[in-house]
């Protein structure tokens, strides 16, 4: 079976008469230098185009692995439900391309719709912002909509996070990025992890029904990089002060659910169904639960004028991060430019770097704009007090230094907050506790597990809940 590499793929679409079977019009999106705008894994490689005028993802196999192949999951994929899910097409033997040898060959290519959209975080931070309730309650309904789907679906999703669920112009939920899923049933992936995510983003979408003013404080202002996992103790923290005083009794459920790790799809299709009936009214706190309080650094400066742009944080490190148009850059402490307004998403500078956001691609920069970390990766957190940033290629994550630098390897399937110097991670379908520097300090044993706080960190075990502490002890819950 011939798979072709990236540049024979790009050698193809770049072709001005074109080498399709049933396509027409096929226009590759390119960057300023007149390259394909791509982003690639270990099996795929993506580019952007529009096929006749309109906006598409292709996406061209660079090898198979696993029992499911493309062909398979693309084509169970246009089985499911469409309100959920982007249009796709898998089209056999589409695409003519050579190989190293001067021989050409027909290959496969799979279409998937790239309908305008933001992510989902991004929607709702701006409906908090501007307190449009409408839009509030319609986005918490989609979501709550979809996680009934997926736990119907016979499918595994494998990568459940805010930017690939993603509202279009119509208001519509769905679910993109296929690269890592799977079908359920000829595959051994479990899919309660998709589920604990939608459980958790449900949990945020109504909890910002209840108390908007509370987008900001879960610091992912606005896009999360991470699966929503991994602000599960975040989400749990700020709803905790809101959802058991303010909540419905269904919006408690869900609470427990999240907070307490349940794996149980049955008891969540119940809560969720509950919050769909929409029988108990949603309490709007308009007060600020929290005041937050400027920095001493902002309170010292005289204010710039930043009432060019729809929306500015506040100054750090003597930048602000701005947007407009929903695209997002940084200005100095004077308003002086200091990068253009080119990301879909960008981060507060936290020791000279910022993690931003280009075409569904993180990457970290420095204070003059120069890519520190390439825009490449799926995932990227950069966790400033400890000097790393947690960054993930093919589903899997491996951690580099605030100069770009690997210094550990692509091993984990999730990787939680660093608190009291150690990191929770998923390791071979397993719960443990690694160092800064991957060092494996408590061993994969746990079915599921939470970042340290106050010394000591919840795990679940066989069904039984413990707390440890840092020498991985075990004692009463």
């Amino acid at each position: 079976m011939f798979y072709p590499d990236i540049s024979q793929y790009t050698e193809s679409l770049l072709n001005p008469q074109g080498r399709f079977r049933s396509l027409t019009g096929v226009v590759p999106r390119v960057d300023g230098q007149g390259m394909p705008l791509l982003h690639s894994n270990a099996n795929r490689v993506t580019f952007r185009v529009t096929v006749d005028g309109a906006a598409y993802l292709m996406k061209c196999i660079l090898k198979e692995e696993g029992p499911c192949s493309a062909a398979m999951l693309y084509e169970h994929i246009a089985g499911q439900r469409p309100e959920f899910l982007p249009r796709t097409a898998y089209l056999y033997k589409e695409m003519y391309v050579f190989d190293n040898s001067g021989s050409g060959q027909w290959v496969d290519v799979i279409l998937e719709e790239d309908a305008p959209h933001r992510t989902v975080d991004v929607y709702l931070n701006d409906a908090c912002l501007r307190r449009d309730y409408d839009r509030l309650d319609t986005a918490a309904r989609q979501v709550c909509l979809m996680t009934l789907w997926k736990i119907d679906a016979d499918l595994c999703h494998g990568m459940i996070s805010p930017s690939n669920v993603r509202v279009g112009d119509d208001g519509r939920v769905r679910l993109a990025n296929f690269d890592f899923a799977s079908i359920g049933s000829l595959s051994d992936v479990p899919s309660h992890p998709d589920h604990d995510n939608l459980a958790c983003l449900c949990l945020w979408a109504h909890t910002l029904r209840i108390a908007p003013q509370v987008a900001g404080m879960l610091e992912i202002e606005p896009s999360d990089p991470i699966q929503v996992k991994y602000h599960r103790e975040k989400i749990v923290a700020l709803a905790s002060e809101i959802v058991p005083l303010y909540g419905s009794d269904a919006a408690k459920g869900l609470f427990e659910h999240v907070w307490a790790g349940m794996h149980d799809p049955e008891r969540l299709r119940g809560m969720v169904e509950a919050l769909l009936s929409g029988n108990e009214p949603v309490v709007r706190l308009h007060p600020p639960v929290r005041e937050e309080q400027p920095t001493p650094e902002a309170a010292k400066k005289e204010p710039v004028d930043l009432s060019r742009y729809e929306w500015a944080g506040q100054c750090s490190e003597g930048t602000y991060c701005v947007m407009n148009r929903d695209r997002w850059g940084f200005v100095s402490e004077h308003g002086e430019q200091i990068t253009p307004l080119i990301y879909d998403w960008a981060d507060d500078f936290h020791e000279g770097r910022a993690a931003v956001m280009k075409d569904d691609l993180y990457g970290l920069i420095d204070k003059q704009g120069n890519e520190v970390i390439p825009l490449q990766y799926e995932d990227l957190q950069w966790e400033w007090e400890t000097g790393i940033a947690m960054v993930a290629r093919d589903g899997r994550y491996g951690f580099m230094n605030r100069m770009g630098e690997k210094t550990v390897a692509f091993r984990y399937s999730w990787v939680g907050e660093p608190s009291g110097g150690l990191i929770a991670v998923q390791y071979k379908g397993k719960y443990g506790y690694v160092d800064k520097d991957g060092e494996m300090v408590i061993d994969a044993q746990f079915d599921d597990a939470y970042s340290f706080d106050g010394g000591k960190a919840l795990v679940v075990k066989d069904n039984e809940r413990y707390y440890i502490d840092a020498a991985g002890d075990f004692f009463s819950y």
